[in-house]
């Protein structure tokens, strides 16, 4: 089963939904990957990039939290730690049973919904944080610009 990207997942902040897109398309090419009986080698090296696009996308969900003083932001770096040690043990499943493909489905399942559930919830939060964070950002330029002319 696809994740087909909507706007109930967009956190409305655009460089965090975009690469909550690619986390989707890498999750779906996981899926298809086992759907289509692809070898263990096409299948290691999307779990691979999974595991590193995500820590990419964590770092910069970090770093906006950083820069904005996001106040769960404690919260939300242990539930990325979740997803991280998550993605490891997946990784030694799927390469110690390379050939179970019920169980690396189970798991591609699982991951699936902890994406979605993990988007629609927790980076909503944070979105919205960042959204208004942004307008205050831009209404003290706007402020500032008015003052200078």
């Amino acid at each position: 089963m696809k994740i087909f990207w909507t706007d109930d997942l967009s956190v409305g902040f655009k460089a965090i939904d975009d690469q909550h897109k690619t986390l989707i398309n890498i999750i779906n090419k996981f899926a298809n990957a086992l759907l289509e009986g692809e070898g263990a080698e096409s299948i290691e090296s999307v779990v691979n990039f999974l595991d590193l696009y995500t820590k990419v996308h964590f770092a910069t969900e970090e770093k906006y939290m950083d820069a904005f003083n996001y106040p769960d932001i404690a919260i939300h770096k242990s539930e990325h730690k979740k997803l991280i040690d998550y993605i490891d043990e997946l990784q030694s499943k799927v390469y110690t049973n390379i050939n179970n493909h019920k169980l690396a489905l189970d798991l591609c399942n699982e991951l699936k919904d902890w994406y979605v559930n993990h988007i629609g919830k927790i980076d909503k939060t944070l979105g919205s944080f960042l959204k208004i964070k942004k307008a205050e950002r831009n209404e003290i330029i706007e402020k500032k610009m008015k003052g200078s002319l």
